[in-house]
């Protein structure tokens, strides 16, 4: 599993937020690709806000979508602690915008 942070302006942040955008498009870069049960922090680009989402759904087919992008279908994680504000800089850019990834390594049961 890995979790991925993106930026994310305005009017998208708030209707995830809302519950009433279920899905992101977005484009993958080669060793950062999208997967189900991934996680997704998306970061307000103005007020540094997080929403935290899992990944449910993943299309990256030819038919209607560039190549490179990705369609994702994302379930809001309600009630995760790191759904707060983040800290914004002197120049109001949050930190970790961009396409920044975390390897989360599972650990195994004995």
């Amino acid at each position: 599993m890995r979790i991925h942070k993106r930026g994310i302006v305005s009017p998208y942040f708030e209707q995830i937020k809302d519950g009433k955008k279920k899905f992101e498009i977005r484009q993958e870069a080669q060793g950062a690709e999208f997967w189900v049960g991934d996680e997704l922090i998306l970061i307000h680009a103005t007020t540094g806000e997080k929403i935290h989402c899992k990944i449910t759904y993943r299309y990256a087919g030819d038919i209607g979508l560039q190549k490179g992008y990705v369609i994702l279908g994302i379930e809001v994680l309600h009630g995760k602690e790191e759904n707060k504000k983040e800290a914004v800089d002197n120049q109001g850019t949050p930190p970790h915008l961009g396409s920044t990834y975390v390897m989360v390594r599972e650990q195994s049961r004995i």
